[in-house]
């Protein structure tokens, strides 16, 4: 008789705050709340998919900061200050604020326009470049929850 053996996938996963790389997350753990051992901050453990990855690399070429929104907990309260209208029509999301600046995920941060539509409802920005299809999702889930879960 053989044992029976459960195999488990382990994937790599980053702290969306400090950037911490955390190489063994087993896949149960996926989309379970984390806490960063750097920078102590809480985040969902998620694996970098292709297209975070090709992302991510973009930022970097890019010079900008990327943002797994996917991956954090969000301030509801944050994002809520900004009607669902605006954060839907900029594809952006309030994430942070550090010092005087609001952290604000965009699907595109060089779009000047869209930066000045958020900055006339949060004050100085500090613009992170973000997946479309995350932001729209912690949007829905901010502005639209499930009342299931």
């Amino acid at each position: 008789m053989r044992p029976d053996w459960r195999l488990e996938m382990a994937f790599r996963a980053t702290c969306p705050y400090c950037g911490a790389t955390y190489a063994e997350i087993p896949e149960s753990r996926l989309g379970a709340e984390a806490k960063c051992g750097r920078c102590a901050r809480q985040f969902r453990a998620q694996p970098m998919t292709t297209e975070a990855t090709a992302a991510a690399l973009e930022a970097q070429e890019r010079k900008l900061r990327f943002a797994r929104v996917a991956a954090m907990v969000h301030d509801q309260d944050l994002i809520r200050r900004v009607p669902e209208e605006v954060l839907r029509k900029a594809l952006a999301l309030p994430l942070a604020i550090i010092g005087r600046e609001v952290v604000v995920a965009m699907d595109n941060p060089s779009d000047e326009t869209r930066c000045e539509l958020l900055r006339r409802h949060l004050g100085p920005i500090r613009p992170l470049l973000a997946l479309p299809q995350e932001i729209n999702a912690a949007l829905d889930e901010a502005f639209h929850p499930d009342p299931a879960a």
